[in-house]
């Protein structure tokens, strides 16, 4: 057989197409690393404890610290402790050095002063000029105008996840509680006096830990971040009333109609203004 007619037989203009996305590729070593990468972009990390998922492990790693109740980091000049490593590192910045850090949010809604880190969450927030509400739960037909918002309701709602509740014990008398409700309540009426005091308001506390909390106030520490989206607190309860608007959760009930509220103080106002003279059971 003549040479010409074993070249001819070869393919000269052969291609590989991903039946995928379309991609087309000269050479079968390029379309057998694009299927490499396809395979790595569809592979997903759940979390056992809440379901969330993750492309890569690392992130997943990182996202399981969130669910220890373990402190290894801790400050070397007050003693703070912390999970990770770099929340050391921003605490001295902030609390000890009185540096703050800059955060950049160049995506800005052109209908309210509000901006954003990146494209996705200013498309998610502007879904609340329009009350759109494109994100739709399949098992109850709840509607969100957020993703994380839908995340967060099936989360708490479907799955019944719960952040475990640490115990409090009185560092004055040793006494345990199941609730941090009732160890206020007990720093309040058996210790009194001997309550924590601001050294630079002169605010009294019911706890040493409560103390902290304060002194977050004055030095513009927001050690309390939201897992939903990039905002972070002085406070736990400020960002437990937070979350409460990407999860939908209402747990205060009024008596009296069908309407729920997402604070206490909401509930109270809404009673004295259109129940009044009734008292809540």
């Amino acid at each position: 057989m003549k040479e010409t007619e074993v070249a001819s037989k070869t393919p000269q203009n052969e291609s590989f197409n991903c039946d995928q996305c379309n991609s087309c590729f000269k050479t079968k070593v390029l379309y057998e690393r694009h299927k490499l990468y396809q395979e790595k972009l569809t592979e997903h990390f759940s979390c056992q404890l809440c379901g969330r998922t993750f492309r890569e492990n690392f992130r997943l790693m990182r996202h399981m610290i969130s669910h220890s109740t373990e402190k290894p980091f801790a400050c070397p000049i007050c003693k703070k402790q912390f999970k990770r490593k770099y929340e050391v590192t921003k605490h001295d910045r902030t609390v000890h050095q009185g540096k703050k850090y800059s955060i950049h949010k160049n995506y800005k809604c052109t209908l309210c002063p509000k901006a954003f880190t990146h494209t996705a969450a200013l498309k998610d927030h502007q879904y609340v000029h329009s009350g759109q509400k494109s994100h739709v739960c399949d098992i109850c037909s709840a509607s969100f105008t957020s993703k994380s918002g839908l995340a967060g309701h099936i989360k708490v709602l479907h799955e019944g996840f719960k952040r475990p509740q640490e115990s409090c014990q009185c560092e004055l008398c040793g006494k345990n509680f199941e609730t941090r409700q009732g160890y206020a309540s007990h720093m309040k009426i058996t210790h009194g006096d001997a309550r924590p005091t601001c050294h630079i308001c002169g605010k009294k506390v019911c706890s040493k830990e409560f103390l902290v909390v304060h002194m977050n106030m004055h030095t513009g520490e927001k050690p309390f971040s939201c897992d939903y989206c990039e905002k972070a607190f002085a406070a736990k309860k400020y960002l437990k009333i937070h979350v409460r608007n990407h999860t939908g959760e209402s747990p205060f009930k009024c008596s009296f109609c069908p309407k729920v509220f997402k604070q206490r103080s909401a509930l109270t106002g809404h009673c004295k203004s259109r129940h009044p003279g009734l008292k809540p059971s």
